[in-house]
């Protein structure tokens, strides 16, 4: 049950100095108030090192909503604090959307899955190849992506004029034998949910995804309309924020077209998992990994992308990017943890690793439950495809936890900002001299640590110096 939306009123003090209200949710009784402390502490580290105008980041644990909360700015022309109502273009989690739709059609059977494109959009052209919904929702059909062209400034009246984009263009291979993530095949996906029900894309969204979920807060981004609560658009250049480009998305609705808060972004995620809405068999659809012709697994279902993280844990995620967006939504089956984040600074350089690291706090601990003290001085080496990469890891214990850094033998050095210590794991975050979060995910090895970082892609080992 969701409770107390804009219960208490905070201040923080953000990109540029600054200062935001920020609207939160009581937690529910069943999430330890450290793990919402910890996971505000990160966010807070997020939105300073990448100077986000603003973010908001629901979490929910069995269905419920166990953290809600806004930080920076919605608006920076205004002032408008950033909340949990306040509505962000997604991106591409918009696929998730549709492909949430399609599945209750293909449930309903009033959609066939392996159906070529024509016997819904006939007048399509053929190729000279079959393409069915399934390759289109797992981009194995082979139709373009944008190519020079996604800053699309016309309007489009409907699903079936927005075609006309990519209709006559080539293929990039033939359908099924590889992956190519493609916006224009989902856009095409649409047209065929449309031929298949005779009802617009729209519609059929509201009716069968939005109204049952009560998804009230997502839209369309129909950008001659006024929407309230929606948030500015921004991007970066030069180290300096703007407003975002002009952009019409009506040439790609089921792409990379709607708005949405991280509620009911997190509420989406959470009616994929327990049987809440899909069944299981619908379930195993979508997160089954699609192959190619030759039996490559692509490790994407049904829009969903499927992975493990660093303790082993599978999750499913998708991200977003847009003119003045950032999307992630992740959701861990295992242990019904979902994690939504959203941002108004298109390309933001956060995602599966932040989302990974937060959804953890919300997980039960693994070890023993001795208590243990990873500080001290380590010498590390992580393995990547270029060789490895020594150096020392300090890690000094404080009155708020750990700090300490990453030193590589060669390269700038990284300050530690964050960590978490959670039964045999330890998490850490360092302030990336690119203005990145680097991610380090670590477990007790006897005295030693060992694990893998994320965007340096590799094994983590660091040893500990006993003189």
């Amino acid at each position: 049950m969701i409770v107390g939306r804009r219960s208490f009123a905070i201040v923080l003090i953000v990109t540029a100095g600054m200062a935001a209200r920020v609207t939160a949710q009581t937690p529910a009784p069943t999430v330890p108030q450290d793990s919402i402390d910890r996971g505000r502490e990160l966010v807070r580290i997020l939105l300073e090192t990448l100077k986000l105008p603003g973010l908001s980041i629901t979490v929910m644990v069995g269905g419920q909503v166990a953290w809600s909360e806004g930080f920076g700015c919605a608006n920076l022309e205004t002032g408008t604090p950033a909340t949990t109502a306040t509505k962000y273009r997604i991106g591409s989690v918009s696929k998730l959307i549709t492909a949430a739709t399609l599945a209750r059609l293909v449930e309903e059977q009033r959609f066939e899955f392996d159906a070529p494109v024509q016997r819904y959009v006939p007048d399509f052209p053929d190729h000279d190849a079959a393409i069915t919904a399934r390759m289109l929702a797992g981009h194995l059909g082979g139709i373009r992506h944008y190519q020079g062209d996604f800053l699309n400034r016309d309007h489009y009246a409907s699903v079936t004029d927005a075609l006309s984009r990519f209709r006559d263009d080539p293929l990039r291979h033939t359908p099924g034998d590889r992956y190519a993530y493609s916006s224009f095949g989902y856009v095409l996906l649409s047209a065929m949910m449309e031929g298949a029900t005779g009802k617009g894309f729209l519609d059929l969204v509201h009716e069968e995804l939005l109204v049952p979920l009560g998804m009230n807060s997502t839209e369309p981004d129909i950008v001659f309309a006024i929407v309230p609560d929606r948030s500015g658009v921004y991007t970066r250049a030069d180290g300096q924020l703007r407003k975002g480009a002009y952009i019409d998305l009506s040439d790609r609705w089921a792409a990379g077209g709607f708005l949405s808060t991280s509620e009911d972004m997190a509420r989406l995620g959470a009616a994929h998992l327990g049987n809440r809405f899909f069944s299981s068999k619908t379930q195993e659809l979508l997160f089954t990994s699609q192959e190619t012709a030759s039996g490559e697994k692509t490790n994407v279902g049904i829009g969903w992308r499927i992975a493990e993280d660093a303790r082993g844990r599978r999750y499913y995620h998708h991200g977003g990017s847009n003119i003045g967006g950032r999307a992630m939504l992740a959701v861990f089956p295992d242990a019904d943890v979902v994690v939504s984040i959203l941002a108004n600074l298109g390309r933001a350089p956060f995602g599966r690793p932040e989302a990974v690291t937060i959804a953890e706090l919300f997980m039960p601990q693994t070890g023993d439950g001795s208590v243990w003290d990873p500080a001290g001085l380590f010498d590390y080496e992580r393995t990547t495809k270029e060789g490895a990469v020594r150096g020392t890891l300090t890690l000094t214990r404080t009155g708020r936890g750990l700090s300490g850094a990453i030193r590589p033998e060669e390269g700038a050095e990284m300050p530690v900002v964050w960590t978490s210590v959670r039964g045999a794991e330890l998490s850490l975050v360092a302030a990336d001299p690119r203005g990145q979060l680097e991610i380090v995910w670590l477990h007790r090895d006897g005295s030693n640590l060992a694990g893998s970082t994320w965007r340096r892609n590799g094994d983590f080992r660091a040893t500990r110096r006993t003189k």
